[in-house]
């Protein structure tokens, strides 16, 4: 599963640089590419003293859950997902690996 970069600020799913065409070519090592958007912004990263709601992380949560409840329809092993990501997507991924609620959305990760 892929986390695109930009700062939480901009960037998404249909970026042309992280399509995955690349990974998935490779038929010696058949790999399903899952890639979300989720929001930005003020819409996603409140920040600031007192602030509780982080909806960007609630987002990919919701994303990784989605995998883990659907990836077997597409051939894929909910037991074996993979997070990865580059820039502030590294970042996210590392929020995830403390949070509670993100406990079990995926095994390994790529920073």
């Amino acid at each position: 599963v892929y986390f695109h970069g930009g700062q939480n600020q901009r960037g998404s799913a249909q970026d042309e640089l992280f399509q995955g065409d690349l990974i998935t070519r490779n038929k010696e090592y058949p790999v399903i590419f899952v890639s979300f958007d989720f929001r930005l912004g003020l819409f996603g990263w409140i920040q600031g003293y007192g602030a509780t709601a982080n909806l960007g992380l609630r987002d990919q949560q919701m994303a990784l859950d989605w995998v883990q409840k659907n990836i077997a329809a597409f051939g894929g092993n909910p037991h074996k997902v993979t997070a990865w990501g580059h820039s502030e997507g590294a970042n996210d991924i590392l929020a995830h690996l403390v949070s509670p609620q993100s406990n079990g959305l995926f095994q390994k990760a790529i920073l």
